[in-house]
């Protein structure tokens, strides 16, 4: 359909909208129209965008055909993706959601994920598929997405099947193999372990939340002493908060280093701490930042941790600058 023909049917469309009926979607469809009609088609767009992210079905037909035909001076998907990142950074987010729209319709997997951050509170069924679709091309933010979908739906088996997948499909440079290390550390951390396994650091957790103590490292060990990476984790913890236990930081750098042979990001955060400071270690900077550079740079870290491991990273550097 040209463009002149589209105009003059969803011209039409507009003027048939009741009067009287002044919301603020069709309002924003109408000023769409309008500003297509008089062939200002990068207004038009940011105005139907508006009105389709409220799912507006009229608007969300008109920008798929404008989009389908629209070539957007030449860009190719990658410089599409890139304009529509500029206008992310100033806050633009109508004119972000039209070019990373129109890149994704070139089948650009970072645009779909782009896309997928966007509409993940407002349009989560649409954000879950497209975070599907550029998962499927091995688009590493999408991944981590889906998986977090499943794993916070309880769906285990599907979360570690996932984790394997994205292993085994990582590409070989550097930071994929960092990131490949630390969704490994993830998968290690959340494969199925035997029933009695689960039920131990279960009611270890349930027992620190009710601050019994004793009765959380109890069960910890239990979980630990059959190689479960999170209870060492837990366990080389209690150690070295005396959390049940006598404060025993030698031991609690022992379950630490269990945890972190079994891929335990947060363990290997730890191990980086005990050697930085010389606590139940000998204090080994270099060993500290190999350490704690790894846990940084996996991929895996939980968010609360990053500007710890920074400051450490940071802190180690100059005291070894020369």
């Amino acid at each position: 359909m040209k463009t002149k023909t589209l105009i003059a049917t969803f011209f039409a469309m507009a003027l048939l909208l009741p009067a009287c009926n002044t919301s603020r979607v069709e309002a924003w469809y109408k000023q769409g129209v309008l500003e297509l009609s008089e062939n200002n088609q990068e207004e038009a767009i940011k105005w139907l965008t508006m009105a389709s992210d409220k799912k507006h079905a009229p608007s969300i037909a008109l920008l798929d055909s404008i989009l389908a035909e629209k070539k957007i001076d030449g860009l190719n998907k990658r410089e599409l993706y890139e304009k529509g990142q500029e206008a992310m950074q100033k806050n633009d987010t109508s004119t972000a959601l039209f070019y990373f729209n129109a890149s994704a319709r070139q089948n650009y997997a970072p645009a779909k994920t782009a896309m997928g951050y966007a509409y993940k509170e407002k349009r989560p069924e649409e954000a879950h598929r497209l975070f599907i679709e550029a998962a499927a091309q091995e688009e590493r933010g999408a991944q981590r997405e889906v998986i977090s979908y499943y794993l916070d739906a309880g769906e285990l088996e599907t979360s570690i099947g996932l984790l394997e997948w994205i292993v085994k499909s990582g590409n070989s440079s550097d930071e994929g193999q960092r990131i490949n290390e630390g969704l490994l550390g993830v998968l290690d951390s959340t494969r199925l372990v035997p029933k009695a396994v689960r039920e131990a650091f279960a009611r270890g957790n349930e027992a620190l939340a009710s601050s019994n103590h004793e009765e959380a490292a109890k069960y910890y060990r239990v979980a630990a002493e059959q190689d479960h990476a999170p209870a060492q984790l837990m366990l080389g913890t209690c150690y070295t908060g005396g959390i049940g236990v006598a404060v025993d930081q030698v031991e609690a750098v022992k379950w630490f280093r269990k945890a972190s042979d079994r891929g335990n990001i947060v363990a290997w955060m730890h191990l980086g701490m005990a050697y930085a400071i010389g606590k139940g270690v000998e204090q080994d900077r270099r060993l500290a930042l190999e350490w704690l550079e790894k846990a940084y740079l996996s991929g895996g870290l939980p968010s609360v941790l990053i500007p710890v491991a920074e400051m450490l990273i940071k802190t180690i550097n100059e005291q070894t600058a020369p």
